[in-house]
């Protein structure tokens, strides 16, 4: 585990050496990197969780009257909130893994990639898996883990795009567009949406 650990911190801040050193990937030890991942972030994230219900929600229902039992139905909660992700957040992140990188695939191919899916796929596991892993441990925080969490996203686009660079054995510019493609598909689709609605409601464009 710890040395799937180091390899994830290797992968997310030093990827072009990271791929270099590790050469290829099979599909069971990516898929092991992406369940490992999503198991330990569960540990971790439930346990914070837990406690996050334990003293606050327990305390407001420590309050109610003639049940003085009441505060422990926090820790309860988050008990089996944390059960629930052991069992559903590796789940999730397989999907993510599989299904979040198949549209980077399409429009990494549009721009010139050369990788096959598997290549892709498996390579994308070193970057999943740790941003799941640090976001375990900041995203229970509250507030704040808003914010860490968007600097992490912002931060991860560096290893996104050096590893789509040197998997699909293109320049950095393609590597960039490979994803802003996608953001400005999203700022289209909510763009137009967003004045289908305001036509299809009236005077909505009047407010």
């Amino acid at each position: 585990m710890w040395e799937d650990i180091k390899k994830w911190w290797e992968a997310f801040i030093h990827p072009a050496a990271f791929l270099k050193k590790q050469k290829s990937t099979t599909w069971g030890e990516a898929f092991q990197q992406v369940i490992e991942s999503g198991f330990i972030s569960a540990i971790i994230l439930g346990f914070f969780v837990m406690i996050l219900a334990g003293v606050g929600l327990g305390k407001v229902l420590g309050k109610i009257p003639f049940l003085p039992l009441a505060g422990m139905s926090g820790w309860g909660l988050g008990f089996a909130a944390w059960m629930v992700m052991l069992a559903a957040l590796p789940i999730y992140l397989l999907v993510v893994w599989f299904f979040g990188t198949v549209p980077l695939y399409a429009s990494a191919r549009l721009f010139g990639g050369k990788a096959d899916f598997e290549e892709h796929l498996t390579n994308l596991a070193w970057l999943i898996a740790p941003v799941m892993f640090i976001m375990a441990w900041i995203t229970w925080i509250p507030v704040a883990g808003i914010i860490l969490d968007a600097l992490l996203w912002l931060y991860a686009l560096y290893p996104l795009t050096v590893i789509l660079r040197d998997t699909h054995k293109f320049g950095i510019g393609a590597a960039l567009c490979t994803w802003i493609f996608w953001i400005v598909v999203d700022i289209l689709i909510i763009a137009v949406g967003g004045a289908a609605i305001m036509g299809l409601i009236p005077g909505l464009h009047m407010l």
